[in-house]
């Protein structure tokens, strides 16, 4: 599941960057890159409000309705991500994030 959401998270910006597209698509998806290379997450810092975003998204997707999360987030914890509820982040930023996630784990975007 994990090295799906990764392939689907590439082509997404490959297709987004070819046309035209809205800002706003490829502004929310910058706290996923950071969920698809464990080694970029890792050197974030705990004060990083990048990673405060990371860790609040693994939140969402531990507790959230996707029946396709259930997969993503064991194998987001055995990458060791760490899941920390922060509710600075807008609501509807975090619910499109994670529509977009729920995509990203399916077929929608795989080349």
């Amino acid at each position: 599941m994990y090295r799906l959401y990764c392939q689907n998270l590439k082509n997404y910006l490959e297709i987004n960057k070819a046309g035209n597209f809205n800002e706003f698509r490829l502004r929310i998806t910058r706290p996923l890159l950071f969920l698809a290379d464990v080694e970029k997450y890792k050197k974030l810092k705990k004060e990083d409000v990048l990673y405060k975003e990371v860790n609040n998204l693994v939140y969402e997707i531990n507790k959230n309705k996707y029946i396709r999360f259930d997969t993503f987030s064991w194998e987001l914890w055995a990458l060791d991500f760490r899941s920390e509820k922060d509710d600075s982040f807008p609501k509807e930023i975090v619910d499109e994030q994670l529509k977009l996630i729920n995509l990203l784990l399916g077929i929608q975007y795989w080349i």
